[in-house]
């Protein structure tokens, strides 16, 4: 089992972000849609897996959307990457 923390925030110092951010998991997961707010111009959220998958993150009200492949990280482990 795999520790993962998802983190948003703004590249633009003059930009924070705020408010909330909905992130989207795999839907195996048992809660797949995770809403979290903003607190210091981040939001975050941590989850456990066995593997790697693609997670969403919709911030600004649904104007922002993200998306990061985590078996695409060259600093994750293969037993990670390779699920």
């Amino acid at each position: 089992m795999f520790r993962i923390q998802l983190t948003v925030s703004s590249t633009s110092s003059a930009n924070r972000l705020s408010g909330s951010v909905t992130f989207y998991l795999h839907p195996t997961f048992k809660m797949p849609k995770i809403v979290r707010p903003v607190e210091n111009g981040v939001a975050s959220l941590t989850v456990i897996a066995w593997g790697a998958f693609t997670a969403g993150a919709e911030a600004d009200s649904g104007a922002t959307r993200l998306e990061l492949d985590l078996a695409e990280n060259p600093d994750a482990p293969d037993t990670f990457a390779s699920k």
